[in-house]
């Protein structure tokens, strides 16, 4: 979905972004991938069309090593928890997790780092994804548990480190919360204790499904991932954990050593930028219009089961 050539989708970003900066405001905000990467870009730059901090950060990540367990609901003591167990025919080494480990350290982006940006704040930041399954969530929070343990924070549970929310095509379940086998390196099916979810489904959540190129919806991750990146750019490199991945010939081969990002042309950024702050100062009753229409062309992309079951959102325990 080319969304920024849509001026209804320009809207949409923005009151999306409004509504993300309304219920998190101005805590620090982590983009986990690309898929949510240009609403948390429009919300920092949302933030500082007000002058305020812009409190945004991109988490490279990509690899998926834990599926929905087939008991997935099974009753916790914390009630019911989506559940994700590791994927036995995907590994991962302790030399591959170690060199995500250090890029993270290198960005500031730490367990102890996190720690940090809670403490300064007095909130913790928020971990912004979009799920399909959430499978590659599960191994995120996992690797971020076993991370945090080799820091010596194991104190400090993920869901002490961060506040997860999750933009969902298909329509929550009841569950609130998450669960993956810990340490993704070795066999055992540990469980980690449940980390409470917020969940955004509806229009928002199909958008988010949309533009993060998810295939099967509208358009395949190859060709939409190709005109993005022609037209858009990245926020972040490329990092998969998932063995047979040589992460650090990948990144330099694919990303600026300096900046860090995915090269895009300049007028396509600096053009998205400039609609995003027109739509951001569009009249409320022009603006409401543009989104309403939005709304009408996701209703009409979705699949009427999905549409079906939709619920809005729900919030944390």
């Amino acid at each position: 979905m080319k969304w920024w050539a849509d001026e209804d989708y320009v809207h949409l970003m923005v009151a999306m972004a409004r509504d993300l900066d309304a219920a998190h405001p101005d805590r620090v905000l982590l983009s986990l991938g690309h898929s949510p990467s240009w609403l948390c870009a429009t919300t920092a730059m949302l933030r500082g069309l007000d002058h305020r901090p812009q409190n945004i950060r991109f988490i490279p990540f990509s690899g998926r090593l834990h599926q929905l367990d087939s008991k997935a609901y099974r009753a916790k003591e914390n009630g019911e928890c989506l559940t994700f167990t590791k994927d036995t025919m995907r590994r991962v080494s302790e030399g591959s997790l170690g060199r995500y480990f250090n890029y993270l350290a290198d960005q500031k982006l730490s367990p102890l780092d996190l720690v940090h940006i809670r403490d300064q704040s007095g909130q913790k930041p928020v971990l912004v994804e979009m799920a399909s399954m959430g499978s590659g969530l599960a191994t995120f929070l996992s690797a971020l548990d076993q991370y945090s343990k080799q820091q010596g924070t194991e104190d400090k549970k993920v869901d002490e480190l961060l506040d997860v929310l999750v933009y969902k095509m298909n329509a929550p379940s009841t569950s609130q919360a998450i669960c993956f086998a810990m340490n993704p390196c070795d066999d055992e099916q540990t469980l980690s204790a449940p980390v409470p979810l917020r969940v955004v489904s509806g229009v928002q959540g199909a958008f988010m499904d949309f533009i993060g190129g998810y295939k099967g919806n509208v358009e395949s991750n190859a060709g939409l991932y190709a005109d993005q990146e022609r037209t858009v750019g990245r926020f972040m490199p490329y990092f998969s954990i998932v063995d047979g991945y040589d992460p650090d010939s990948y990144l330099s081969r694919h990303t600026p050593p300096a900046a860090g990002l995915r090269p895009a042309p300049a007028h396509g950024i600096s053009a998205i930028k400039a609609a995003l702050r027109k739509a951001a100062s569009t009249p409320p009753d022009v603006h409401n219009a543009h989104v309403a229409s939005a709304h009408k062309k996701i209703t009409a992309l979705t699949p009427k089961s999905r549409v079906n079951g939709w619920i809005g959102y729900y919030g944390y325990h």
